[in-house]
């Protein structure tokens, strides 16, 4: 190699003004990968373990047993019919709808009584009143008509062949 060559590669590293700023940059480059190097091993770490590894002493990563979660007992459901207590079979004996019941249960439930106290209330009895008057009104529409007697007929597209045929002789007897 030539001392030209060599001149022109000093060249290349120093600037205008002469300062030769070739190993400064090596240092501020030495630097960014160290600290570059230093992140991309904390996220490094932070991602194993949020994927439930634990470092070692030695360096290695090991994956944590799972806890083995012991299976629940399971409550058996059995078909039995739901119970009903001495009071509740009292209100059904005096004939009073499931709906009444229902109300007489929560009435009592609020005002802490019991449910023959309950269907004694002024709101029960309030209900009960409000209750009988939609069912006066239930009955006292009138009935949505149910059209003449007429019978109805398929029409010759919704028949089938056997039925199409039959219709077609009754029309050709009609019209004789």
């Amino acid at each position: 190699m030539s001392l030209d060559d060599n001149e022109d590669l000093d060249s290349s590293t120093q600037t205008d003004d002469g300062n030769d700023k070739g190993q400064d940059d090596s240092v501020v480059e030495t630097d960014d990968v160290a600290k570059l190097k230093e992140q991309n091993t904390r996220l490094f770490e932070r991602a194993k373990r949020a994927e439930g590894f634990v470092k070692q002493d030695d360096g290695k990563w090991i994956k944590k047993p799972k806890p083995v979660e012991q299976p629940k007992p399971e409550t058996k459901q059995t078909n039995s019919p739901p119970t009903t207590d001495a009071d509740e079979l009292r209100l059904i004996a005096k004939g009073l709808s499931d709906e009444e019941i229902d109300q007489a249960k929560i009435i009592a439930k609020g005002t802490d009584k019991t449910l023959a106290e309950a269907i004694k209330s002024d709101l029960f009895v309030a209900f009960q009143e409000k209750l009988k008057e939609q069912q006066k009104k239930e009955k006292a529409r009138l009935n949505a008509s149910k059209g003449s007697s007429q019978e109805t007929r398929k029409s010759p597209s919704e028949m089938t062949r056997s039925e199409h045929e039959a219709w077609a002789k009754e029309m050709a007897a009609n019209i004789q």
